[in-house]
C-alpha cells in the first residue's frame, strides 16, 4: 500500500506528515528519556548539555531510544536500579 502512494496526492502529502510528526515525537521522548537517567544519575548540568547536543547527529539512535522508553518500562528499571545503589 505504502508502495502505490503517488507523489503530490494527499494521502502522500498526509503519509510524510504523520511520519515526520512521529519522528519529532520519538526523538524528544528519547531525549527526555536522556535527561532523566541524568538526572537521575545526579551528574552536572553541562552533561544534559553536551549530551543533547550529541543526540542531534545520532538521532536514529535517539529515536531508537524513545521507540524502547515507551514499549518497555526503562524509566522504572532505571529507578529501580538506582533506589538499589541507595544513592
Amino acid at each position: 500500500m505504502l508502495s502505490d502512494l503517488e507523489q503530490g496526492t494527499i494521502v502522500y502529502l498526509a503519509f510524510m506528515n504523520a511520519t515526520m510528526l512521529l519522528q519529532m515525537l520519538l526523538f524528544l521522548q528519547g531525549i527526555s528519556f536522556y535527561h532523566f537517567y541524568i538526572k537521575q544519575e545526579g551528574w552536572p548540568k553541562w552533561v544534559t548539555v553536551l549530551v543533547t547536543v550529541l543526540a542531534l547527529p545520532l538521532q536514529a539512535f535517539t529515536i531508537i531510544v524513545g521507540i524502547v522508553d515507551l514499549g518497555f518500562d526503562i524509566r522504572g528499571w532505571v529507578k529501580k536500579a538506582h533506589d538499589f545503589k541507595g544513592k
